[in-house]
């Protein structure tokens, strides 16, 4: 895959391949986690959540050049971090920390299995929190990989007194 910008279609297909394994490895512990609380009409919710994650992580990728190495070492990351899922965790427990005032404040019923409404918030937020959070990581890593990496690197260039 190249990281020069190009848009040939064959780019945007190994794009789209590579977002959707990393994204589908991603799903496997939040989907697990979701067993138990998504019943019925509540799977449509889930379905809608995740289509629309997957999009908007497809369209980022697609559409930000710079942010795509982010995006997929922050999208490695956060699926390697399942191994122990703290993150997936504190990202579900926010999104339903959120939904439950808010399905109140809309007077809507607060369980997942009652709507379509509530497991499609929950998981686009869930989704929204881990994708953000594997940006931000993936940024990081990718600054500080290139950082070692390059022979250009500050790190790597001897020290001159700049008042000489």
């Amino acid at each position: 895959m190249s990281d020069t910008g190009q848009r040939t279609p064959r780019a945007l297909f190994e794009v789209a391949v590579t977002w959707t394994v990393l994204f589908l490895g991603n799903l496997i512990l939040p989907l697990l986690l979701a067993i138990e609380l998504v019943h019925g009409r509540g799977w449509l919710g889930v379905v809608a959540g995740c289509t629309f994650c997957w999009l908007s992580g497809l369209c980022l990728m697609i559409m930000q050049t710079a942010s795509k190495r982010a995006m997929l070492i922050g999208a490695s990351l956060t699926g390697l971090s399942q191994l122990f899922p703290i993150l997936q965790v504190l990202a579900g427990i926010i999104a339903l920390t959120v939904w439950q005032p808010t399905a109140h404040m809309l007077g809507i019923d607060e369980r997942l299995s009652a709507n379509f409404i509530g497991p499609c918030f929950v998981t686009m937020s869930t989704g929204g929190i881990l994708m953000t959070v594997a940006i931000f990581s993936g940024g990081g890593m990718s600054v500080m990989v290139r950082a070692f990496t390059y022979r250009e690197s500050p790190l790597r260039r001897p020290y001159r007194n700049p008042f000489e």
